[in-house]
């Protein structure tokens, strides 16, 4: 089966194919102490804070949610989560709580946990975060952990998914317009398409 890897912008999801790997499912967790947030720090004022650009994007509002939609579709079963709800319920918690310090505190989010053991995580847009299990145990503590999410909730909320789709759309197929979740999935096809055929 063919697999996109997705790397901090759906970019590297339409340029590299891989085999999908087959993991067991991780052994549970009994015991686990309930999770709960660090203690709060005052949010800072900065001015040096980044502000989202507004930039080409054809997959604005609910555009957004057909683009990553179209984007599990195609990647087959490849997307789906772990089994392991005590894994997955922690990274969920962890993640809801730094989404409340972002620049969409209200935005609805999801974290997906995958089986593969490259260290990697990725957002498709739509508040879709996916983290491979590879990068959960290459991660040392909770911190670092944090970190990437954090990272993966900043391209989300500054659409850096949509955006570069919608570049690499208009360069290699020239569309300029989606109206529907059937025409957002075409269109992805036909990019991805493209991009087979374009050698460079």
């Amino acid at each position: 089966m063919k697999k996109i890897l997705f790397s901090h912008t759906v970019l590297f999801a339409l340029v590299v194919g891989v085999f999908a790997q087959t993991i067991s499912p991780p052994t549970p967790i009994h015991n686990m102490s309930v999770w709960e947030p660090p203690q709060s720090r005052e949010k800072a004022k900065t001015p040096f804070s980044p502000k989202p650009l507004t930039g080409d994007n054809i997959f604005k509002g609910e555009g957004e949610g057909w683009l990553a939609d179209a984007i599990i579709k195609i990647e087959g079963g490849s997307l789906a989560p772990i089994k392991n709800k005590d894994v997955s319920d922690y990274i969920s918690l962890v993640g809801l709580n730094l989404v409340t310090y972002s620049k969409a505190p209200t935005k609805q989010f999801e974290f997906v946990v995958v089986q593969d053991h490259e260290e990697n995580a990725f957002s498709i847009g739509a508040g879709r975060i996916y983290i491979n299990l590879g990068m959960l145990q290459g991660v040392e503590n909770e911190d670092e952990l944090a970190a990437v999410l954090a990272h993966e909730i900043g391209h989300d909320v500054f659409g850096h998914g949509p955006k570069t789709v919608t570049r690499q759309m208009f360069w290699l197929t020239g569309t300029r317009k989606i109206k529907t979740p059937d025409e957002t999935e075409k269109a992805l096809r036909d990019l991805l398409t493209a991009y087979e055929k374009n050698t460079f």
